[in-house]
């Protein structure tokens, strides 16, 4: 028999690996946003994007991934977003399973990117 106390040591692995695999993802996927980021740097993003999975309920691992993916492309709150309002309120959505949110977000957002790479504005010197 499991007792609880087991379950949440666990858990607690389960979400260390999945924080882990995440990294390696950014850091491979994203290099330019997170190649020399440090531990620190990642672990700040991992907990501001787990944050925001939470608050639109999205807990599959599968959906929390693109979200991560969502965020590294396009920001926390979707600010180089080209919809970021219809976005938040997909994701937000009280109905929709997690998995279609986090798609139809990602499917009209890399659409409308049309493959460009979505660069930050830089100041005029």
């Amino acid at each position: 028999m499991i007792r609880n106390e087991q379950k949440s040591v666990f858990a607690a692995e389960k979400l260390r690996q999945f924080e882990a695999r995440i990294a390696t993802k950014l850091r491979r996927e994203y290099p330019k946003r997170f190649g020399d980021s440090t531990s620190e740097e990642m672990a700040g993003f991992y907990t501001a994007v787990m944050a925001r999975a939470s608050e639109w309920r999205i807990n599959g691992e599968g959906a929390t991934t693109v979200l991560f993916e969502l965020c590294a492309e396009y920001g926390l709150r979707f600010e180089r977003a080209p919809d970021a309002a219809w976005a938040e309120t997909i994701l937000a959505h009280p109905q929709l399973p997690d998995h279609i949110r986090v798609s139809v977000v990602r499917d009209r957002f890399w659409g409308r990117q049309q493959g460009r790479e979505i660069v930050e504005e830089q100041p005029l010197a």
